[in-house]
């Protein structure tokens, strides 16, 4: 019985330090050439190509006649766009990461609306 409580803490031991070691932040995410990584350092435009497509994007107010819902639909609406905004931030968080950091190091305020209008400082319509 005492074999076999050595041989379970043994196995549960190393298993735990397999997991613990992959979490270590600081080890390999990036291939290693940096061409992937984009640094407030380094020119916000990913690429010449995508600095010349930020021009195809263009600010746009979407609006809607709401005169035909109800009280309480008017309130569902609100709610999906309480919903949207958290949904936004997310969606920042999962594409991107540190938002605030990212758009605080950007001077020039055409790529700062190619950031904003691709959540990063890539070009999600040239694939």
């Amino acid at each position: 019985m005492n074999k076999i409580l050595k041989t379970l803490f043994t196995v549960a031991s190393a298993g735990a330090i397999m997991m613990l070691s992959g979490c270590d932040n600081d080890a390999g995410n990036d291939s290693g050439s940096g061409k992937d990584t984009v640094t407030p350092d380094d020119s916000i435009w990913v690429s010449e190509a995508a600095k010349g497509r930020a021009d195809i994007y263009t600010d746009y107010t979407l609006t809607a006649d709401l005169s035909h819902l109800s009280d309480n639909q008017r309130k569902m609406i609100s709610l999906l766009i309480d919903a949207a905004v958290i949904m936004d931030d997310l969606y920042w968080q999962q594409a991107y990461g540190d938002r605030e950091k990212l758009l605080s190091s950007i001077t020039d305020d055409k790529a700062l609306g190619f950031v904003m209008k691709n959540y990063g400082p890539w070009d999600r319509l040239d694939g």
